[in-house]
């Protein structure tokens, strides 16, 4: 009897931390304006429909349309591309819809020079992937495999990522912004890019919104008129 009431002591405790950890997290963490967290909430919802997949870093997210794409293809396709994406990132996506999509039919990578390197405890490009996966074996599974162990803490906890400023936010502001939109994951512009659907982000690259880059995006223009 003595055993089971210290269980469920233990039980009630980590409850308890687990709480206020994801209490802590919903007030202190702003991530109003991720567009991987639309990209992948909406790769979770294609599961199983998806037929035609692009993958890559920043510069096919904002460069194929995946409406246009639907009608060059005849098929139902998705964009699951992330900013800074390295081969880390596109290889955890691609078996997380091979094995998810028994339609999936083809597969684009995106290669680039960016995408072959990835800066020792450079931890966005990765966490932005795997603090929206929908399977937290896969999360896991794409933290043990690809990052050092000094900054897997970092890549997993987003509180102790962003312990450096992470008291000088507001958290009444952040919670004004995570309004029911947010909770519907509904899509949104910010700094002249505008999230679409099924992984694409439209608009103008600026030194304001992708580190001083600057270029439209037209590459899907090319796409139709090579299709």
């Amino acid at each position: 009897m003595g055993r089971i009431k210290l269980l469920a002591k233990v039980i009630v405790f980590v409850a308890i931390l687990i709480f206020i950890w994801n209490l802590l997290c919903y007030t202190l963490v702003d991530d109003t304006k991720a567009f991987s967290r639309l990209t992948l909430h909406d790769f979770s919802e294609n599961e199983g429909k998806i037929e035609v997949l692009f993958v890559g870093p920043s510069t096919s997210m904002m460069g194929i349309d995946t409406e246009i794409a639907d009608e060059c293809f005849g098929e139902n396709t998705f964009n699951v591309s992330t900013t800074s994406q390295t081969l880390d990132g596109t290889y955890y996506l691609c078996k997380e819809a091979i094995e998810k999509n028994p339609n999936l039919k083809q597969i684009y990578l995106n290669v680039s020079p960016g995408i072959l390197l990835r800066n020792v405890g450079e931890v966005m490009p990765t966490a932005i992937i795997t603090d929206y996966l929908s399977s937290n074996m896969r999360r896991l599974e794409y933290v043990w495999g690809s990052v050092e162990p000094e900054y897997r803490g970092n890549v997993l906890f987003p509180l102790i990522r962003d312990r450096e400023d992470i008291f000088t936010r507001n958290p009444v502001e952040i919670i004004k912004g995570k309004d029911k939109a947010y909770r519907n994951y509904e899509p949104f512009s910010h700094r002249g890019l505008e999230y679409k659907e099924k992984g694409f982000v439209t608009g103008v690259r600026t030194p304001e919104n992708q580190g001083g880059h600057v270029y439209r995006t037209e590459g899907i223009e090319e796409f139709r008129e090579e299709n």
